[in-house]
């Protein structure tokens, strides 16, 4: 894993704490901002670490804007252009044997309705 790789996964991980709901989410297990305030949760336990690191993320969100358009502007740039390995006249001529076939399994079940239909009748 490179230094890149894994500041991307880091970044990932600050974009999912930033996203939770502190009234719908953090309260209901107990780690919202007011577990520390009330005196519940004491800010060295490891709870309280995490409370304090996912409210300084819901705070810094202008940031990670910053920096998700960053790496997704570098991830543009740096992107190799795919080399076209197949001809537009092989994609073409793929397309049309695509369309046959879809033509030739339309026709077989057609008449398969048909003979059901006149099972049905006799």
């Amino acid at each position: 894993m490179t230094l890149w790789t894994f500041c991307q996964s880091m970044l990932l991980v600050f974009n999912a704490f930033a996203v939770l709901n502190e009234q719908r989410f953090l309260e209901k297990y107990g780690l919202g901002h007011s577990a520390l305030t009330s005196g519940h949760v004491s800010a060295t336990s490891p709870r309280g670490q995490l409370i304090g690191l996912i409210t300084a993320t819901t705070y810094m969100r202008m940031p990670l804007v910053v920096l998700n358009s960053l790496v997704i502007l570098v991830k543009m740039n740096s992107a190799e252009q795919p080399s076209p390995s197949v001809g537009a006249s092989d994609v073409v001529e793929q397309a049309d044997r695509n369309v046959a076939s879809r033509r030739a399994a339309n026709h077989h079940l057609q008449h398969l309705y048909v003979r059901h239909r006149q099972a049905l009748y006799e």
